[in-house]
């Protein structure tokens, strides 16, 4: 059941109403670099056979994505440097640090042997200016290693980094967008509003509804997790590039596991907080 956590972890991001997609771009230079560093709290409530589990999980990961080229497309590589974890269930906890040798080499390191196989490994992303992700023969094969240890794609690691803004800003104004990658299972709508304009910089704020469809595999077992997932939000972006700078989530999930001929109820509270440097 600790797996549901990571099956989880990533539920956010971005669709909205009043101007049209194409006017959304993202303006990235040859060879920018960002460092991104994402921190997650997580607690899933699970009911199981009538009887509530509280799982906790932080997440913590350092990734470096650089802009490889411009040509007509944005390529970018992503690569994960650190991924950190602190895990309670049902009164017994772990920790896990990849920078950490003896947790590499530990019962725990043996757990996350996938995990630990792609830190540092570089994983290609082709972007559109209007920032959705282009589908690559490369980007396939990526994302199988990708799902296989974080249970998500790598283009989803951008999701956090870029967004895609209007040609013009102004305070009030509200914009919407759909994401790096979007799918009809897992729609996702978001309402942005610009709240300040200050040196190059917009703050705006943030709402979002998203349906959940996915199929997992949870300790070996396949399983389908549906539910809906609302968020709150503020985040600060490069108006010239469209690199979001900071952004902080509250995100609520409600949903249920379908496994082994059971449903399982659950419930995710999780605060995202990010910084891109």
């Amino acid at each position: 059941m600790k797996n549901i956590s990571v099956i989880l972890s990533l539920v956010a991001v971005l669709f909205i109403t009043k101007i049209a997609i194409a006017q959304n771009k993202i303006n990235l230079p040859l060879g920018q670099k960002i460092h991104q560093n994402t921190k997650q709290m997580m607690t899933i409530t699970q009911t199981v056979q009538g009887n509530d589990m509280e799982i906790k999980t932080n997440l913590t990961w350092d990734v470096d994505i650089e802009v490889k080229s411009v040509v007509s497309d944005f390529e970018l590589s992503s690569t994960i440097t650190r991924i950190q974890t602190h895990n309670e269930v049902m009164g017994n906890s772990s920790d896990f640090d990849s920078d950490k040798k003896e947790d590499l080499d530990g019962a725990i390191g043996k757990q996350y042997k996938s995990i630990i196989a792609i830190i540092g490994k570089s994983f290609t992303t082709k972007v559109s200016v209007e920032g959705k992700a282009v589908v690559t023969e490369t980007a396939k094969l990526d994302n199988e290693t990708f799902k296989i240890a974080l249970d998500m794609e790598s283009s989803e690691l951008l999701e956090e980094s870029l967004l895609p803004l209007p040609a013009s800003l102004k305070v009030g104004d509200s914009f919407y967008g759909t994401g790096i990658k979007v799918d009809k299972e897992n729609e996702k709508k978001v309402t942005y509003k610009v709240e300040n304009i200050d040196n190059g910089e917009a703050e705006i704020s943030f709402s979002s509804t998203q349906k959940i469809k996915k199929m997992k595999t949870v300790q070996g077992m396949e399983a389908v997790v549906t539910g809906e997932a609302n968020s709150t939000g503020r985040l600060f972006v490069n108006i010239q590039t469209g690199i979001i700078l900071e952004k902080k989530e509250s995100i609520v999930v409600k949903g249920t596991t379908e496994i082994m001929s059971q449903s399982l109820p659950f419930e995710m509270k999780q605060i995202v907080n990010v910084n891109n440097s």
